[in-house]
C-alpha cells in the first residue's frame, strides 16, 4: 500500500483566508488578555492612571513624555489631581509623598540607569547594582567630600573659581555695552572649575578660555539631552547616539584628552596620592579606561547641576530685587547674618533651578511594599518627583515665588517639612555624595558676585523655559540678564 501525504487544508479544515485572519488576530487577542489582566486584576490597579496609553506595553505616555521632556510638569498636573500616586505605565509609580521618601530610597536602582554608562563602563552614578565593587569605588572617594575636607581643602580652591567667576561676569558687562549677557555659560564654566580645580587637583581651565567654557556647555548639553532615552531600550539610546552632533563630539574629545592627562599622570605614581584619580585607581579591578569614565561622570555632575542653579539663582534675584536688596545688606554685615541669608538663597536657588526634576526610579524589592492601602508587587517602578514635591503650596506657599525668607526664622515643624520636600541631590544611601562640595561652591559664587555688586542695574532678559529631562536642560542654551544704562 502507497502512503498519500494529503495537503494541509484537508488536515486542518479551513481557508487560507481564515488562517491568515487567526493569524492577525492573535497577536490582538494576547494584547487584549494582558491588557485585562493590568487593568482589571493588577494589584496597581485601583491606582489612577496617568493617560490611557500608559498601560500599553512599554508606555507610549511615558516615552512621549521623557523624550520631550515633558513629565515633570505633566506629574505635577496629575499629582494635583489625582493625589500622591499615579500609575505610569503597567508596572511604573509616581507616588508625590516626602511619606515614601525613606523607604523607597533604600530600593536598587533599575536597569535603565545603564543609560547612563560612558564608553561601556559604568560609573558611581549609573551603576544599578550593590556590589562590592560599586561600594568600595564609593568609599574611595567620599573622603573627599566629607565636611572637614571641603573645609580646609576645597573652600580655598573654589573661592579662586569664584574670583574669576566674577571677574568674568563684569567683563561681559562692559563688552556687551547694554545687550544681554548669558548667566550659563560663565556659570558652567564656575562649575567645572571649581569641581576640577578641588577633586583632581587641576581645573580644566573654562573661566580662563573662552573656546573651553564653549566646549563645556556643549558637551553638558549633549549629555543631559542623551537622558531623554531613558526609558527606551537600551538599542534605541545607542543607536541614536551616534547620531551625536559633530560640535559635541569634539567638545567630547577635549574633555576626554584632559581626563586621560589626569589618569594617566597618576598612572606614573601608580595611584599614590589623594586626588580623585589616585583613589579610583587603587580600587581593585580598576582600569585606565573605567578610571576615565568615573573621573569624566564626575565633571558632568559637578558642572550640570552647579552651573544651571547658579545661572538661574542670578537671574532670579535680578528678577525679585526685595529678595536681592536683603541678601545685599546681609552679605555686606557679614558674620553669621551673611550666613544665614547666603544659604537660605542658595537652598531657594536649588529648589526652583530643578537641575534634576524628574523621579529617581527605584524597584520594589522581594515580597512587595504596601504604600496607603495598595500594595505595590516586587519589580515594580517607582520613584518620588521632586519637581512635584518642591512645588508644593501646602509646603512652600506661593511655590513658584524666589523667596529665601521662606528658610530664615521657620518654626521647627514647618523647617522639616521643608527639608522633607527639598531633593535637588536625591534622598538616601545613594544620594549625590558631592551635595556639600556643590553648595559650598554656590554659597561662595553667590556671596562674591552679590558682595561686587555686579547685578546693580540689571534687569531680565525674557523667560528662562526649561526641558524637562532627568537631567534640566535651558531652552535656547541660555539664561540672560542686561544691565539699563549701559547702552551706547
Amino acid at each position: 500500500m502507497s502512503s498519500t501525504t494529503l495537503p494541509l487544508t484537508a488536515l486542518i479544515p479551513i481557508s487560507p483566508s481564515t488562517l491568515l485572519y487567526t493569524l492577525l488576530l492573535l497577536p490582538l487577542t494576547l494584547l487584549l488578555l494582558h491588557q485585562l489582566q493590568i487593568r482589571l486584576l493588577s494589584p496597581l490597579r485601583s491606582v489612577p492612571t496617568a493617560h490611557p496609553t500608559a498601560l500599553l506595553p512599554a508606555s507610549p505616555w511615558l516615552l512621549h513624555a521623557t523624550y520631550h521632556g515633558l513629565e515633570s510638569p505633566l506629574l505635577h498636573a496629575l499629582h494635583r489631581q489625582h493625589g500622591p500616586l499615579v500609575r505610569l505605565g503597567p508596572n511604573d509609580l509616581s507616588i508625590a509623598s516626602p511619606a515614601a521618601l525613606n523607604t523607597i530610597y533604600t530600593f536598587a536602582k533599575p536597569a535603565i540607569y545603564a543609560t547612563f554608562d560612558l564608553g561601556g563602563h559604568a560609573s558611581i552614578f549609573s551603576a544599578h547594582s550593590t556590589a562590592a565593587s560599586v561600594r568600595a569605588r564609593t568609599k574611595a572617594i567620599l573622603p573627599l567630600f566629607s565636611d572637614r575636607a571641603i573645609r580646609t581643602d576645597a573652600v580655598p580652591v573654589i573661592a579662586i573659581a569664584a574670583a574669576k567667576f566674577v571677574a568674568r561676569l563684569q567683563e561681559a558687562r562692559i563688552a556687551a555695552k547694554g545687550a544681554p549677557v548669558d548667566l550659563l555659560r560663565p556659570a558652567r564654566a564656575f562649575g567645572v572649575d571649581a569641581v576640577t580645580g578641588y577633586i583632581f587637583g587641576r581645573a580644566f581651565g573654562a573661566l580662563d578660555s573662552t573656546a573651553k567654557a564653549q566646549l563645556v556647555g556643549t558637551s553638558v548639553h549633549e549629555f543631559a539631552a542623551y537622558s531623554r532615552w531613558l526609558y527606551f531600550p537600551a538599542w534605541v539610546s545607542q543607536y541614536f547616539a551616534r547620531a551625536t552632533p559633530p560640535a559635541a563630539v569634539a567638545a567630547e574629545h577635549a574633555v576626554d584628552e584632559y581626563l586621560e592627562s589626569l589618569v594617566d599622570g597618576a598612572l606614573t605614581t601608580d595611584g599614590k596620592g589623594d586626588l580623585f584619580q589616585h583613589r579610583m585607581l587603587r580600587c581593585e579591578g580598576m582600569s585606565r579606561a573605567e578610571c576615565v569614565t568615573q573621573c569624566k561622570d564626575a565633571v558632568f555632575a559637578g558642572t550640570d547641576s552647579t552651573g544651571l542653579s547658579l545661572a538661574n539663582g542670578l537671574y532670579q534675584l535680578v528678577a525679585h530685587p526685595d529678595a536681592y536688596a536683603r541678601l545685599k545688606t546681609a552679605v555686606a554685615a557679614g558674620g553669621e547674618e551673611a550666613d544665614t541669608w547666603v544659604a537660605a538663597a542658595v537652598k531657594e536657588m536649588l529648589r526652583l533651578s530643578f537641575a534634576i526634576s524628574v523621579r529617581l526610579p527605584r524597584v520594589v524589592p522581594a515580597g512587595g511594599w504596601t504604600f496607603e492601602g495598595v500594595h505595590i508587587p516586587a519589580g515594580t517602578r517607582v520613584g518620588v518627583p521632586g519637581y512635584v514635591l518642591q512645588l508644593d503650596d501646602a509646603v512652600f506657599p506661593e511655590p513658584t515665588r524666589f523667596a529665601p525668607e521662606r528658610w530664615v526664622g521657620a518654626g521647627p515643624e514647618h523647617a522639616e517639612r521643608m527639608e522633607k520636600c527639598w531633593m535637588p541631590f536625591g534622598k538616601g544611601a545613594r544620594s549625590c555624595v558631592a551635595r556639600t562640595l556643590a553648595q559650598v561652591e554656590l554659597r561662595q559664587a553667590v556671596r562674591g558676585v552679590v558682595a561686587a555688586g555686579v547685578l546693580e542695574g540689571a534687569k531680565t532678559v525674557g523667560a528662562v523655559e526649561r526641558v524637562h529631562w532627568f537631567q534640566n536642560a535651558v531652552v535656547g542654551g541660555k539664561v540672560q540678564v542686561k544691565w539699563e544704562g549701559d547702552e551706547v
